[in-house]
C-alpha cells in the first residue's frame, strides 16, 4: 500500500498513528492536539464524534432511500469485491475499505478494474461525504478531507474513469401538493441525501436552530430537524428557518460548482439539490 493513502486509511479507521511518514497531516495534528492533557484521547473522542455521530463514512447512507447503513445499497461494492475475491470485512462500504481496495487494484497493476471501481463506487458518493466533513470545520479533519479530495483528483487524472450516474431519489415539488405531506415529512426528506442532494449533520441542524433562536431538542441526526420544524412553527421562526435552509442549499450549490473534476458524478446530486431548493422556496412563498 502506498504510504500517503495508508496514513489516510489509518486515520479513517480511528488508528492512533505512531509513524506519519512524510504526511503533512502530522504537523496539523500536533498543532491541534498537543495542547491537550491527553492528545490521543481527545483525538479519539473527536474521531468518534465526527464519524460516529455527525458524518457517516458509509456509502449506503448516501445511496439509501432512508439514509441508513447496510441494506441493498451495499450490494454494488460487494459485487466489485467478489469479482476479485477481496474480503470486504464487516464494513464493506466504509470509505477506508473502498480506498484500501482501490489502492490494492492500482498497486497490482489492474488499472481497468481500478478505473471502474473509482468511477462506479467511490466517486458517486465520496465527494458528498467530504463536503459534509469539511462543513464541520474541524481543523484536523478538514485537512484530512482535503487530502482525500486531492487523492481522488489525482486518481481521476491517472485512471480516467468513465462517468457514472448514481441512482438517487429526487423529490418533485408536487410532493407538497399531497394532502398527507406534513412538515415532519418534508424535514425527513431533507435529511435523506439521496433525495435532498445534500447532507445535514447533527451539528449542522443544531447550528440552524441556534441561528434562528428556536429549540431543537436532542436526538439522532434523523430526529433533530423534524423537531426543529415543529418548534420553529411554535415560536414563529418558520420563515427564518426556511431562509436559513436556503442559505445551506446555496452553500452546497457553490461547493458542487467549485468541484469541476467531480462534475459528471455530481450531476444527479445537483439535480436533487435543485428540487430541494424549489421545495424550500415554495414553502417560503406560501408562508
Amino acid at each position: 500500500m502506498t504510504t500517503a493513502i495508508s496514513t489516510i486509511i489509518s486515520i479513517l479507521e480511528g488508528e492512533i498513528l505512531q509513524d506519519w511518514g512524510s504526511s503533512p497531516l502530522q504537523k496539523i495534528w500536533q498543532d491541534h492536539y498537543q495542547r491537550a492533557n491527553n492528545p490521543d484521547d481527545e483525538w479519539s473522542a473527536d474521531h468518534y464524534q465526527l464519524f460516529g455521530l455527525e458524518v457517516f463514512p458509509f456509502a449506503a447512507v448516501y445511496f439509501s432511500d432512508i439514509a441508513q447503513m447496510g441494506g441493498s445499497a451495499v450490494n454494488g461494492v460487494l459485487d466489485a469485491y467478489k469479482a476479485t475475491e477481496w474480503d470486504g470485512g464487516s464494513q464493506p462500504d466504509h470509505l477506508a475499505q473502498e480506498l484500501k481496495y482501490l489502492d490494492h487494484l492500482v498497486v497490482s497493476g489492474k488499472q481497468d478494474q481500478a478505473a471502474q471501481f473509482l468511477g462506479e463506487q467511490l466517486l458517486p458518493w465520496a465527494p458528498i461525504f467530504l463536503i459534509a466533513l469539511k462543513n464541520q470545520h474541524h481543523p484536523f479533519f478538514t485537512a484530512v478531507a482535503q487530502e482525500i479530495e486531492d487523492h481522488l483528483r489525482g486518481l481521476i487524472a491517472k485512471l480516467k474513469p468513465q462517468p457514472f450516474v448514481a441512482n438517487l431519489y429526487p423529490v418533485e415539488v408536487s410532493f407538497l401538493d399531497d394532502e398527507d405531506t406534513g412538515l415532519k415529512d418534508i424535514a425527513r426528506m431533507l435529511l435523506i441525501p439521496a433525495s435532498s442532494g445534500f447532507y445535514l449533520s447533527r451539528a449542522d441542524q443544531m447550528e440552524l436552530a441556534q441561528s434562528i433562536g428556536a429549540p431543537a431538542g436532542f436526538g439522532t441526526r434523523s430526529q433533530i430537524l423534524p423537531s426543529l420544524f415543529k418548534s420553529a412553527v411554535d415560536f414563529d421562526k418558520f420563515p427564518a428557518l426556511l431562509a436559513a435552509l436556503q442559505e445551506v442549499i446555496s452553500g452546497w450549490q457553490d461547493n458542487y460548482a467549485s468541484r469541476s473534476e467531480f462534475g459528471p458524478w455530481l450531476t444527479p446530486w445537483v439535480e436533487c439539490l435543485s428540487q430541494s431548493q424549489k421545495i424550500v422556496k415554495r414553502l417560503a412563498e406560501e408562508v
